[in-house]
């Protein structure tokens, strides 16, 4: 399956869209792959392009593996992200970890560790429940040096379908940026299945 998404952000009164999309190809019964590409106009926060490629394994008992890794561009650094989830399925639920190790160019390496647990109504709607913790590095610009930061964040989102053809997506989120800043943020998508 193919899909994209068309997203705008405001952070630091500075505001941002983003084109991305994706593709999702069974390469087997028990192998899956992803790739994803994004790109931002304003790239003002938002890096101005970002390439990621995945690979699922699927076992009996509901259990699940999953390794990819991300290339961020910003315009004074790259980053590269490096990520390995287990999950497992059982009845209508699903929990999952996830560990990410981030690498700044030039500069150290971090990891965040995220938890989720899902609901899956009949039908294809669901419900899921996350929080994350971490360290982040950042670039503070040329010649200044990086800002490493402790790093959390909650959430619930789903997708509650509507009729066979269209449902209604949403998110709500609370990130903290150590004490720098704390970010809330709502987002709604109309998605069309065909």
């Amino acid at each position: 399956s193919f899909y994209g998404e068309l997203r705008e952000t405001k952070r630091f009164n500075l505001r941002d869209r983003e084109i991305s999309g994706g593709y999702y190809y069974p390469l087997s019964q028990t192998w899956t792959l992803l790739v994803e590409a994004s790109a931002s106009p304003e790239h003002n926060v938002l890096p101005k392009g970002s390439w990621f490629g995945q690979l699922q394994k699927s076992f009996n008992g509901g259990w699940d593996v999953q390794a990819g890794l991300r290339r961020s561009q910003y315009d004074s650094a790259s980053v590269d992200l490096a990520k390995l989830i287990g999950e497992r399925y059982w009845g209508n639920f699903r929990a999952s970890y996830t560990l990410y190790l981030s690498k700044l160019d030039n500069a150290g390496a971090a990891a965040s560790h995220n938890i989720q647990l899902s609901y899956y109504f009949p039908g294809r709607s669901y419900v899921t429940l996350g929080a994350s913790k971490g360290r982040e590095v950042d670039s503070l610009g040329s010649g200044l040096g990086t800002l490493t930061t402790d790093v959390s964040s909650a959430s619930l989102s789903g997708r509650y379908w509507l009729n066979d053809d269209w449902g209604l997506g949403y998110e709500a989120i609370v990130e903290s940026l150590g004490k720098l800043y704390t970010r809330k943020g709502i987002r709604l998508g109309l998605r069309y299945a065909y």
